[in-house]
């Protein structure tokens, strides 16, 4: 059996990239200048999905770059493919969910702030 080695290209990269994906998502999603942490909490769940998805299609792209036939596969077995894809895309969230909980912390703070500055006006 032949198995590369964790590098920058097949482990780091990724990860980086969901990391990255896991602050811009929420961030561009939650209205500017909102004060409800119903609309932060909409956000947040919509950046999990995205992510899982974003995900999924990462290890696509990561498998077709290593020469496996992810669509030729998906074509003959779709559900066995698409299970194997989305539990790798899930495995991913060891990274973005904690990312994506910080995410959420700075993001009810804000609304928080939001709130407090308007009693004080």
């Amino acid at each position: 059996m032949d198995v590369e080695p964790v590098g920058l290209l097949n482990t780091g990269l990724p990860l980086a990239i969901m990391a990255m994906l896991a602050v811009l998502i929420p961030l561009r999603i939650v209205p500017r200048g909102t004060r409800s942490q119903g609309q932060v909490f909409g956000a947040i769940a919509t950046s999990a999905v995205l992510l899982a998805l974003a995900g999924f299609g990462l290890w696509v792209l990561i498998f077709t770059v290593h020469g496996v036939p992810v669509f030729g596969a998906f074509m003959h077995a779709p559900g066995v493919i698409g299970a194997i894809l989305l539990r790798r895309s899930l495995m991913l969230a060891i990274i973005w969910v904690p990312v994506l909980a910080l995410v959420w912390l700075s993001l009810a703070q804000r609304v928080e702030k939001r709130k407090g500055e308007d009693l004080m006006r």
